[in-house]
C-alpha cells in the first residue's frame, strides 16, 4: 500500500514578509492522514490532498482524499512515482510546468522507496496569475510503502529521505 499525502500552501506578495510569513510558515508539513471512504486493497493507493489559502489565513484546508489504483507511471505536481514490484521509483519532473524561478534541469531522481520507508518531496516557485500579479506555492508530497494503513505514520515519523528544491523567490 503506498500513501501520498501532499500539503500545498499558496499565497501572494501579502503574506511575503511579517506578520504573514510567520502564519503561512506554521502550515504542517506532517498532517494525520484521513481514512478514505473507499474499500482498501492490499495494492491501493491513498492519496491525500490539503491545500491551505492565504485569503483563509492559511486556516481550514481544502481537503481530498481518494483511494487511486497505480499505473505505471502516476504524477502528483512535479513528482512522478513509478511502481516496481516492491518499491516506488520517486523522481521530480519540471519539465513542461511553468513558474519561477526556472530549473536548468528537467529531471532528477529523488530516491526509491522499499516497503516501511517514508520519503518527503519539497518544492517551491512563483507563478503569474489571471489578475496580472504573482502567485507563491510551496507543496510538500510525504510517500510512504507500507503494509497496511496507520492515519499517523507521518506525524509519528521521520523521513528516510528528503528531496528539497526550496530557491529564494522573489
Amino acid at each position: 500500500m503506498l500513501i501520498i499525502q501532499e500539503i500545498v500552501s499558496r499565497w501572494t506578495k501579502k503574506s511575503r514578509g511579517a506578520p504573514g510569513a510567520a502564519i503561512r510558515n506554521s502550515v504542517p508539513e506532517f498532517l494525520v492522514v484521513s481514512v478514505p471512504n473507499s474499500k482498501m486493497e492490499s495494492d491501493s493507493w491513498i492519496y491525500q490532498r490539503e491545500i491551505f489559502d492565504e485569503f483563509k489565513n492559511f486556516k481550514e484546508p481544502f481537503k481530498q482524499i481518494n483511494v487511486l489504483r497505480p499505473f505505471k507511471l502516476n504524477k502528483f505536481g512535479v513528482t512522478d512515482l513509478s511502481a516496481l514490484e516492491d518499491k516506488v521509483a520517486v523522481k521530480v519532473n519540471y519539465g513542461s510546468w511553468g513558474g519561477a524561478p526556472i530549473r536548468d534541469y528537467q529531471e532528477n531522481e529523488a530516491f526509491m522507496l522499499s516497503t516501511k520507508e517514508i520519503g518527503q518531496v519539497r518544492y517551491n516557485w512563483r507563478v503569474s496569475h489571471d489578475e496580472g500579479g504573482w502567485a507563491y506555492e510551496k507543496t510538500v508530497l510525504n510517500i510512504a510503502l507500507v503494509s497496511e494503513f496507520d492515519s499517523s505514520l507521518f506525524v509519528n515519523s521521520k523521513p528516510n529521505y528528503i528531496y528539497e528544491d526550496m530557491p529564494n523567490l522573489w
